[in-house]
């Protein structure tokens, strides 16, 4: 950037050991590189004052200059600080120091000034902060946004938004999407593509300058259970000195769902006497596992129980035949069961079968018969 004007100091030292601190922030996003100012006047008068300026940066941490420059008329103590010791007229340039800040991310100088003469009262002083120059960094922000909670099996869409909220120019900018191991890819917007990775990778896009933004979506079927992490992230050159705000994840909880069906079979007709057996066939159709799944079968008023395969029986109210919890039944389980039973009476039969589950049921409907 171009060199800015400069900032002067007037100060009284009332006393031995005060001191004025200038702290300058540096408001862009992610801070600024390649600082380098110079302090003019530090310097010395005989029976009157010294100088010292101690100069520091932040960037994350408290950081010393990369390298300092002191006059022949002032001396550097080799970390971060110049005192003067020799009077010389400040427009001559020959008490100046100029410091350096190659570091990345700065965003904020700090430069503490005092008299290290010892006198009680020393005279107004004057020091010049000059010839600012700095870098600004640009600083890519990724926020992912889509549904908090799904249904398994639903169909989700992400949305990942890029903006350059800095100031300098972001180049070669790849943004990726990191999606969930379960679950299946549909699609994405702009030539993104999975590349059978499970990671949703878009073109490269050659530079990004301020306020730019890229939105790109991400079409994707939630699994059979959760929760699931979706994360995205973005890619630049150089790297940024702040990567914190380069990625954003979104966790998606997860509702099971299994959807059971039953279809009971059976004679359509039958006389007095005889040994009707009927048929139970429960399918997990999906997309999670059923869990506490229970079977029952309601007889007729003119059936007597006879037998149940696979421990069915009788519980002692309304003749109705139950099965034991099968613990977890995945997708496209198929659960077959039968109860035979004795015709006591003529008349016209209704046998209902049914299951239930403690997973939701998205088809409600298809579980009696």
């Amino acid at each position: 950037s171009t060199p800015e004007d400069n900032l002067d100091l007037w100060v009284n030292h009332p006393s031995v050991g005060q001191f004025i601190q200038l702290d300058i922030d540096f408001a862009h996003p992610g801070g600024v590189t390649g600082i380098d100012f110079s302090m003019f006047d530090v310097d010395f008068g005989s029976g009157a004052f010294t100088d010292q300026v101690t100069v520091t940066a932040y960037n994350g941490s408290t950081i010393n200059p990369s390298s300092v420059i002191a006059s022949p008329n002032n001396s550097f103590d080799g970390v971060n600080t110049v005192t003067g010791h020799t009077a010389t007229p400040s427009t001559s340039g020959a008490a100046d120091a100029r410091f350096i800040f190659n570091q990345r991310g700065i965003t904020r100088v700090t430069i503490v000034y005092r008299d290290v003469s010892g006198l009680p009262n020393p005279s107004q002083q004057w020091i010049g902060f000059h010839d600012v120059d700095f870098e600004a960094e640009p600083d890519l922000v990724v926020t992912k946004t889509g549904p908090a909670s799904a249904n398994a099996g639903d169909t989700l869409t992400y949305t990942v938004e890029t903006v350059n909220q800095g100031v300098g120019t972001s180049y070669n900018v790849v943004i990726t999407d990191t999606l969930p191991a379960e679950g299946t890819f549909v699609s994405a917007s702009n030539g993104g593509d999975t590349l059978s990775t499970g990671v949703v990778t878009w073109p490269m896009v050659p530079s990004m300058v301020e306020n730019d933004t890229l939105t790109y979506t991400v079409t994707f079927v939630a699994p059979a259970s959760g929760p699931i992490t979706n994360v995205a992230a973005a890619t630049s050159s150089p790297t940024e000195p702040v990567l914190s705000n380069n990625l954003d994840s979104l966790v998606t909880t997860i509702t099971e769902q299994a959807d059971l069906g039953l279809t009971k079979t059976g004679a359509a007709s039958a006389v007095v006497g005889d040994t009707v057996t009927y048929t139970i066939e429960v399918v997990n159709a999906g997309p999670s596992p059923a869990t506490g799944v229970v079977i029952t079968d309601t007889l007729p008023s003119g059936a007597t129980f006879a037998s149940a395969s696979d421990g069915g029986d009788t519980v002692s109210v309304g003749n109705v035949v139950e099965w034991l919890p099968a613990p977890t039944m995945a997708p496209n389980d198929t659960l077959t069961y039968t109860v035979d039973v004795i015709a006591s009476a003529s008349g016209t039969w209704e046998n209902i079968a049914a299951v239930t589950s403690s997973v939701t049921d998205p088809n409600p409907g298809n579980e009696v018969d």
